[in-house]
């Protein structure tokens, strides 16, 4: 029973990375909003970890075919490690949803002028992470209870 639903969620992981990857593409030529440019080493970091979180749910789909301790191990380091981020932007998500609002007094003046696209970019990607957290926190924890159900009750 635990297999399906691993599988599963190891390939809606990869499709919620897809479909950040797929955001970011879209708001790649828009040069609207605060454009802050740190350099090439920040998006070299970033597809560094978009790849991480990728290997992850790879390798948890090879462990569940192959489930040798080895794999378990690199799953829940990479697991660890690809987490980290996604943890960060859920907790920050979900702290400013049950922080009291504050009233603002609008002005006609907007310093960084967003552009319609990337606010709607922006509020997919909120959700993207909201949902890979949980997917990641999820495939870790069944790793261990996959590997419960491989070993032999004597052992």
């Amino acid at each position: 029973m635990l297999r399906p639903v691993y599988r599963w969620l190891c390939f809606l992981g990869i499709l919620l990375l897809i479909s950040i990857g797929c955001c970011e593409f879209l708001v790649a030529d828009d040069k609207s909003g605060l454009n802050l440019d740190f350099g090439i080493g920040i998006a070299i970091f970033f597809i560094a970890y978009y790849l991480l979180m990728f290997v992850f749910f790879i390798l948890a789909l090879y462990y569940l075919k192959f489930p040798k301790i080895k794999l378990l191990v690199a799953v829940v380091i990479f697991g660890l490690f690809a987490s980290v981020l996604p943890a960060i932007g859920f907790w920050e998500e979900i702290s400013r949803w049950l922080k009291l609002k504050e009233v603002i007094f609008s002005t006609d003046y907007d310093l960084f002028k967003t552009s319609a696209l990337r606010k709607t970019v922006n509020s997919i990607e909120k959700i993207i992470f909201l949902l890979l957290f949980p997917c990641q926190l999820l495939v870790l924890l069944l790793s261990f209870k996959i590997r419960k159900s491989f070993t032999p009750a004597g052992k």
